[in-house]
């Protein structure tokens, strides 16, 4: 919101004083919307058309579950691939923005749903970010009975939530099929995405 105030009373408004003496030629404008954008979207001289697409979408969607105001077919696609994409990465807390609290692996290399399936089949609502449920307390996402087994589960949970401490750095993400630099090695991904007969998913055809 700072860096949008300031575009609309600073930005825009030099170009307005330009304007009412001089006549701006096209590749100005379009020069000065660029600069706008790279500031808007990552507060930098220059910025990728990726990185202004990835604000765009964390501002209508949650990114931990990929639930949110968009629709279409290549969206709908990505979301498909949300549990592969779960699957061959880890997490590390930070601001617990990013990481689903039940199915991302960022307590050890399975996700909690698998460690604890009897509290997890207690589950108000099972796409929770890591956060949230910091914020309000593991009992809120739990129903109010539980089995003796959830409730046992549930105990032991407590004690690894007691130790993790949010910051406001985003959550990290490893993959061991992603090189130097964080480029993903497609062609790793691709064989992941073929089944054992060679036949290929609908997801393994987009990427």
């Amino acid at each position: 919101m700072g860096r949008l105030v300031l575009i609309n009373s600073v930005l825009d408004s030099q170009l307005v004083y330009i304007m009412s003496s001089l006549q701006l030629l096209p590749g100005f404008v379009k020069k000065v919307d660029s600069k706008r954008r790279s500031f808007l979207w990552s507060g930098k001289d220059s910025c990728s058309g990726a990185k202004c697409l990835v604000g765009w979408v964390r501002g209508r969607v949650c990114l931990a579950t990929l639930t949110g105001d968009l629709s279409g077919d290549h969206w709908m696609t990505l979301h498909a691939l949300l549990p592969l994409y779960r699957s061959i990465t880890t997490c590390l807390i930070k601001d617990g923005r990013s990481t689903t609290f039940w199915f991302d692996a960022w307590h050890g290399e399975d996700d909690l749903s698998t460690k604890f399936p009897s509290l997890f089949s207690h589950a108000k609502k099972t796409e929770v970010s890591v956060r949230e449920v910091l914020e309000t307390g593991l009992a809120a996402h739990l129903v109010p009975r539980l089995t003796p087994q959830a409730v046992e589960e549930r105990d032991a949970l407590q004690l690894v939530l007691d130790d993790v401490m949010l910051s406001e750095a985003p959550d990290m993400r490893y993959c061991p099929i992603v090189g130097v630099g964080g480029n993903l090695h497609i062609g790793s991904l691709y064989r992941v995405m073929r089944n054992g007969e060679g036949v290929l998913s609908v997801e393994a055809v987009f990427v």
